[in-house]
């Protein structure tokens, strides 16, 4: 009998229980993801971790795939390689499992990757900004340069392989490792021959080679690169940007591209991918050492022009831009553009302050906080964060009799003008740690940037984690004055509630001025700048965080979301929950 497993089946692989859950996109269907040569299913542990079952069609159930698994499972620590770590099902453990299911003979167990592909990327236009396209460009060098200095290469790299986070920071991985090449692995009897878009003229001969991946990865660079451009978008084929008899065609997409990539990034950029296109072997392409070097080059020269759009933007008044601005450049170079957002965010937060925003100011001054210049103006940010919160909280209680509300201003200090004392004198401690930051000695490779973390076996910018314990520089929020709830539904203002539940989502049981408790299984929950999934995310709560509500409902995404403050202060909106994993993301405190 075939293996069709149901949502909340249970199997048991080396002693633990898995169980089958639903897909997020299809009611009453199993989390499964078809392909040419088998299904993956998501599982999940009795702890709550995601974990991917591979089943095979039954003409790639080959013992190589238990053999290959010992190797494979030496480079999951390699980065974005993280589906590298597998156990095979076999007759010696799992017997009584594949009596019963047949079916399941080879299959793998590994990790559960989140993301999306870069096909569905592609296949959606999502829109990405000029530093989202430039980081996961480098992300995927990266990972690529890593596996060429040890011989190895994916051999189909292709979108659907490809998984990109952009939380919370943008970053890819690779999946379908089955046709890695290495000299310790077993060559399959089905050479991989490319995907459909991305295949080298040469590919059809069977691609098992160290220099495998080198056409593949050139053009998937050149559509990162370039998917900021809403020309290029537009005029991608359908699932990937090349028609497949396109490929090494001197066609309009080819030209659409290439100009874009000299347009964006310059002409380092597109001669790579020229070389790329043009040439006759695999060999002919250039080395992902090349591109290494030509994007670390690119992202120098768009930090210095990013750092002068932002002064500009400064000089001219124009804060919220300059804001913005920053906040976009900030992870091509955190440290540069950091010397510059930080007196900008610190005026924004003065002016709010001055208006009686102490919300908006609270989160100004927070996003200056996070940039950690560390010392006397770190100190002075808490204590400003601190009067902040206060002057919040004085705000939302009620008033108070009317021959009380001079004392209550005079306690609260609030400023009678323009900035108060306390902000004007920060701006100038900012002043002066710009000016010494600048005198910081360079890097080794002569730079102070570097767009990730250094590999400690190499001078070259490599990324030196997989893909779940990547941890960049803190996320920044937007101006939050950019955003808008207008496409929401709010559904309680104050104490009182007129309904008990948003469209699709459980009940309500929070309440405002009262504690949560994130009450997930395993996973945390994010804290977003804004009540809906495509607001930046804040910081993340662990199961057992206790948060105070004090704000909300509001209905989005099929959840209702709450205004609520961590133990840290920080403040933002959390979902109520919850989805097939967890009923309730957020409990009432008992």
């Amino acid at each position: 009998m075939a293996f069709r497993p149901k949502i909340g089946d249970r199997i048991s692989i080396d002693g633990e229980l898995y169980r089958f859950t639903e897909h997020p996109n299809a009611k009453g269907m199993p989390y499964g993801q078809t392909g040419r040569r088998a299904t993956v299913y998501r599982v999940s542990s009795r702890s709550g971790q995601a974990q991917a079952l591979k089943v095979f069609t039954l003409a790639f159930r080959k013992q190589q795939i238990a053999q290959n698994a010992k190797v494979l499972n030496q480079f999951a620590k390699l980065p974005g390689l993280e589906a590298a770590h597998r156990y095979v099902l076999s007759q010696q453990v799992d017997g009584d499992l594949l009596s019963e299911h047949p079916d399941l003979q080879y299959a793998v167990l590994m990790p559960w990757v989140d993301g999306l592909t870069w096909q569905e990327i592609v296949l959606s236009l999502r829109e990405l900004t000029l530093s989202q396209s430039l980081l996961l460009a480098q992300n995927l060098t990266n990972i690529l340069f890593t596996m060429e200095k040890r011989g190895m290469a994916h051999c189909d790299l292709s979108g659907p392989n490809v998984i990109v986070q952009f939380e919370p920071a943008p970053q890819t991985a690779l999946v379908d490792l089955e046709d890695i090449y290495s000299e310790d692995i077993i060559e399959s009897e089905r050479k991989p021959s490319g995907s459909d878009g991305y295949a080298h003229l040469t590919a059809h001969k069977g691609l098992w080679r160290a220099e495998a991946d080198r056409f593949a990865g050139a053009v998937l660079i050149a559509e990162m690169l370039a998917w900021c451009d809403e020309e290029v978008r537009h005029a991608a084929y359908g699932e990937q940007y090349f028609e497949p008899g396109e490929v090494q065609q001197e066609v309009e997409r080819y030209s659409i591209l290439e100009e874009a990539l000299e347009r964006h990034w310059g002409l380092e950029i597109a001669s790579l991918f020229r070389k790329a296109w043009e040439s006759k072997t695999l060999k002919g392409c250039p080395t992902f050492s090349d591109w290494q070097a030509a994007l670390e080059q690119t992202a120098r020269r768009q930090s210095a022009a990013r750092v002068q759009l932002v002064r500009d933007l400064e000089r001219d008044g124009e804060l919220i831009s300059a804001n913005q601005a920053a906040y976009e450049a900030y992870p091509i170079d955190p440290e540069a553009i950091g010397k510059v957002w930080l007196p900008i965010l610190m005026r924004l937060g003065g002016d709010a302050e001055d208006a009686g925003k102490y919300k908006l100011a609270i989160r100004y001054f927070e996003q200056a906080k996070d940039l950690e210049p560390g010392g006397a103006i770190e100190l002075e940010l808490k204590s400003i964060l601190t009067r902040l919160k206060r002057k919040e909280i004085q705000k939302r209680q009620p008033r108070r009799e009317e021959s009380r509300a001079p004392q209550r201003q005079e306690s609260a200090g609030k400023p009678s003008g323009g900035l108060n004392a306390g902000i004007i004198a920060l701006l100038a401690i900012a002043a002066i740690w710009a000016v010494f930051a600048s005198m910081t000695p360079k890097s080794p490779s002569g730079s102070s940037f570097s767009a990730v973390p250094l590999n400690q076996t190499s001078q070259l910018a490599l990324p030196t984690s997989t893909l779940r314990s990547f941890t960049p520089t803190p996320r920044l929020l937007p101006t939050p004055t950019l955003r808008s709830f207008s496409t929401l539904t709010p559904t309680r203002s104050g104490t009182s509630s007129s309904i008990s539940s948003c469209p699709g989502a459980p009940p309500q049981r929070l309440e405002i001025n009262h504690n949560a408790l994130v009450c997930t299984r395993s996973d945390s929950v994010y804290l977003r700048e804004g009540p809906a999934r495509n607001y930046a995310v804040v910081r993340r709560a662990p199961p057992g965080t206790v948060v105070s509500v004090f704000g909300g409902p509001v209905c989005a995404d099929s959840w209702s979301w709450w205004e609520v403050e961590l133990p840290s202060g920080y403040t933002g909106w959390m979902a109520e929950g919850g989805d097939s994993t967890d009923p309730y993301f957020l409990c009432p405190e008992r």
